[in-house]
């Protein structure tokens, strides 16, 4: 170290390149050579100045200043069209309900009149027929003979009859005369009675032969279908054998069991709603034909029969039925859901839709109606109204509704 360097002086090796460029310089007798800062000052200069001139381009203009509008913060709910009713003339009825299985009015069994051999059956179960048809043939050869026999005999006692007749008038001109006893004439009397008297069996027996050989034939009683066949060809069949059943679907019952408290709402001529059970179930009109007077023991029942009538042909019998009984009915009334009816310690009332408001409507229900899902109303509503039909509780008089799906 030398004498004109200082003691805290780096050595060479730990010195900077601007360290031993100002360290020669004072050797020399030099001032240090200074550290210019002012360029990096300038250049931060320039990229502020850079920065601020792009933040006013990419800001928009300020709008002209104007009077300030308030912000509309009311909240808007919404509820469905469906959720909603708008009031139009409705008929309303009171019904009774009821339930019971469809038979046919018109239904025969036809039995054998004859004793025969059945010789043909024209129809099988299914088939439709029409009054007069052939359904079943026996062999009426028997039948037959026995008409032929009984005719012949009626023939025979005709002659003796004819033949009793003449002696009876013979000896009548006889016994005037004097030339025969009036006890001979009783006697032809007689004679001439029973001829008559068997004559008159024989051909009331001729009737009857000629009955049974008409009934060898048996055809339909009225227009139908047939639902049964009891006998086959080559069968002998007595009287009093079933052989077919004919049913007609053109009308049929419903029987239905009426609870008897309810037996004074109904009477005969009521109109009744039929709802069939079926796959596709459907629904078509009757009336209560009639009432019987005595209610069954065994469930306090008293048996209602309802008449309905079917063009269409797709009732069948034994199809499981609920009728509706109109015991009571009003037209082009005023009503409303009856959940649609509020109450408050104000009383009853419904939430009309004026505008996009909901608005309290006192109201007053004249009374139930269709079991009492709906109400009619007689006072606070008008038609054409339009009101939250349907039970949406959190909603209250002065919302402000939008209605979704509606025109």
């Amino acid at each position: 170290m030398t004498a004109d360097t200082p003691s805290n002086a780096k050595p060479d090796w730990a010195m900077s390149k601007r360290e031993l460029m100002n360290a020669e310089r004072q050797r020399q007798g030099l001032a240090p050579q200074k550290r210019r800062r002012w360029p990096w000052l300038l250049a931060l200069i320039v990229i502020g100045v850079a920065l601020l001139v792009f933040a006013m381009q990419a800001s928009p203009e300020p709008a002209e200043a104007g009077p300030a509008e308030p912000e509309d913060t009311e909240p808007v709910l919404q509820i469905s069209a469906t959720e909603t009713t708008t009031l139009e003339p409705q008929r309303l009825e009171q019904r009774l309900r009821v339930t019971g299985t469809l038979s046919p009015v018109e239904k025969a069994q036809l039995s054998s009149q004859v004793n025969a051999p059945v010789l043909r059956i024209a129809v099988r179960p299914g088939d439709t027929v029409e009054q007069g048809d052939v359904l079943v043939e026996m062999d009426a050869t028997d039948l037959t003979n026995q008409l032929n026999q009984l005719t012949n005999t009626a023939r025979a006692t005709q002659a003796q009859l004819t033949l009793a007749q003449n002696s009876l008038d013979r000896g009548v001109r006889l016994a005037e005369q004097g030339l025969s006893p009036a006890s001979s004439i009783e006697e032809l009397r007689a004679n001439v009675e029973a001829q008559s008297a068997s004559l008159a069996t024989q051909e009331w027996q001729i009737r009857a032969a000629e009955r049974a050989v008409a009934n060898a034939v048996v055809r339909a009683p009225f227009s139908g279908q047939v639902s049964a066949r009891s006998v086959e060809p080559g069968q002998y069949v007595s009287v009093g054998t079933p052989l077919v059943t004919l049913v007609d679907l053109a009308a049929l019952e419903m029987q239905a069991n009426l609870p008897v408290n309810a037996a004074t709402l109904v009477k005969a001529g009521q109109a009744v709603t039929i709802e069939v059970d079926s796959a596709e179930p459907f629904s078509l009109q009757g009336t209560v034909d009639r009432i019987n007077p005595v209610a069954l023991d065994a469930t306090r029942t008293l048996p209602v029969y309802i008449r309905v009538t079917e063009p269409d042909a797709r009732l069948r019998g034994g199809m499981f039925a609920t009728g509706y009984i109109v015991i009571n009915a009003r037209d082009n009334a005023l009503s409303v859901p009856a959940e649609s009816v509020r109450s408050d310690a104000e009383g009853d009332f419904v939430l009309l839709l004026e505008d996009d408001h909901l608005v309290r409507q006192p109201v007053t229900v004249a009374g139930e109606w269709e079991s009492g899902t709906r109400l009619e109303i007689a006072e606070g509503l008008a038609l054409g109204d339009t009101l939250v039909s349907a039970p949406l509780p959190e909603l209250r008089a002065g919302d402000r509704i939008s209605v979704a799906g509606g025109n």
